[in-house]
């Protein structure tokens, strides 16, 4: 997904940032649009969650269906794990530091390991893991691990 940077609910349009460029993304009338898998419209849409534009392309320039949740941060490891929080390190990037992120796991939609349901508390430090925030950018929708790390 993209960063909101804007919505504007009379023109049909979401405000997106890409490669240090805003980009304003018309979206068709009767679009579906999704915030956190539930349906919503588009002035809900809150500023610095993170939309996928579905439907354009081909010709069409108007989306017919906006998916929008929080950050998607892959690659993060395990730090500590415990009933009510989860630490995690993001991945060092050329454009950012790995970082510590402390999340409190209430309200976390769904966890998988290795492609199965299961539970935050089966997560083990070490693990890999991929975490979708919820489009506020407190909680977490997903988190989705391999299991640990490849030695």
């Amino acid at each position: 997904g993209m960063p909101v940077s804007a919505v504007d609910a009379k023109e049909n349009t979401i405000t997106v940032s890409a490669k240090g460029r805003d980009y304003a993304q018309k979206v068709a009338a009767g679009a579906k649009i999704t915030i956190d898998g539930k349906d919503a419209k588009l002035a809900d849409i809150p500023k610095g969650s993170f939309a996928v534009f579905l439907g354009i392309g081909e010709g069409k320039k108007e989306a017919s269906e906006v998916r929008v949740t929080g950050e998607v941060l892959t690659g993060a490891t395990v730090k500590q794990i415990d009933a009510s929080t989860i630490t995690f390190t993001t991945v060092k990037t050329e454009k950012s530091p790995g970082t510590e992120r402390v999340v409190k796991l209430s309200g976390v939609g769904k966890v998988t390991v290795n492609g199965k349901d299961a539970k935050a508390t089966d997560l083990k430090p070490g693990d890999k893991i991929a975490v979708t925030f919820a489009a506020d950018g407190t909680s977490l929708l997903s988190i989705e691990s391999n299991g640990p790390a490849p030695a």
